[in-house]
């Protein structure tokens, strides 16, 4: 019973600093909510969930095996700078790449008859590179009236410009080198909840969620007996339900010291 009175007490209380910081004789400082106006600082984290350019290589043998890696739920880091303003929506604007570097082994699982061979054999074909780089634009509006409770609920449009390249290096002269890249705009929209920490620090969960892109891709197999032409192709892209989507976890501070009560 305790429990239950200290529980109504401590809502009333942060009901009733509400009302006060949402008064016209109120400061403009919140305990728990960052000030109006202000810049902030973000690093994301998070899993990118969508298709990326992919490498096709022939394998040795008849069956002709295409490698094709597809880099879903990759890792990335973003960071980003976001302008709140007075009426509460926020503006933001971030830039983003992969959270993995280096190389990674390619192998040709080429499977035989069942009959012949009782494990498919495993052959390694090379190694490969997969980078990108993403700039992204966006403008947030709360959902809600409120401007300063500890959890605030945001829908947000943007625009997101996106460059990838990627190249694979054979271990044997039976493949060919190869490069490929991508360079796509799209358009989404993002959800997301605002955790303020603190005075200065928020935690903001959001999920970007494309609805389709314009994208040019190219590649180049550096085969010797091929002309310069032919080891060259390049297409265009353009998807209009293409729901693509990121998952973010992310921390906000704010560049401003809050202001004495």
């Amino acid at each position: 019973m305790k429990k239950i009175l200290v529980f109504v007490l401590l809502l009333a209380a942060i009901a009733a600093d509400s009302v006060a910081q949402n008064s016209p004789d109120a400061p403009s400082v919140s305990i728990g909510a960052p000030p109006k106006g202000k810049n902030f600082l973000k690093m994301y984290l998070g899993f990118d969930l969508s298709q990326s350019p992919v490498l096709a290589q022939a394998s040795s043998g008849a069956s002709q095996v295409i490698y094709k890696q597809e880099y879903a739920s990759r890792p990335f880091f973003a960071l980003a700078f976001a302008r709140e303003l007075r009426s509460g929506d926020f503006w933001e604007i971030s830039g983003q790449t992969n959270a993995f570097s280096g190389r990674q082994d390619v192998y040709d699982f080429n499977l035989p008859r069942i009959d012949t061979v009782p494990f498919p054999p495993i052959e390694l074909l090379g190694t490969e590179r997969n980078h990108f780089a993403k700039l992204q634009y966006e403008h947030n509006w709360r959902l809600s009236g409120e401007t300063t409770g500890m959890v605030r609920a945001f829908l947000g449009l943007f625009v997101r410009a996106q460059g990838q390249w990627a190249r694979f290096d054979p271990n044997t002269s039976a493949n060919f080198p190869r490069k490929a890249w991508g360079a796509m705009l799209m358009p989404g929209f993002v959800p997301r909840l605002l955790l303020n920490g603190s005075k200065r620090l928020q935690i903001d969960l959001s999920a970007p969620i494309t609805l389709g892109y314009f994208g040019l891709n190219g590649s180049a197999l550096e085969n010797p007996a091929l002309t310069l032409r032919q080891q060259r192709n390049m297409s265009f892209d353009l998807s209009m339900a293409n729901l693509e989507t990121q998952i973010r976890i992310g921390v906000a501070y704010s560049l401003q010291k809050p202001s004495a009560k």
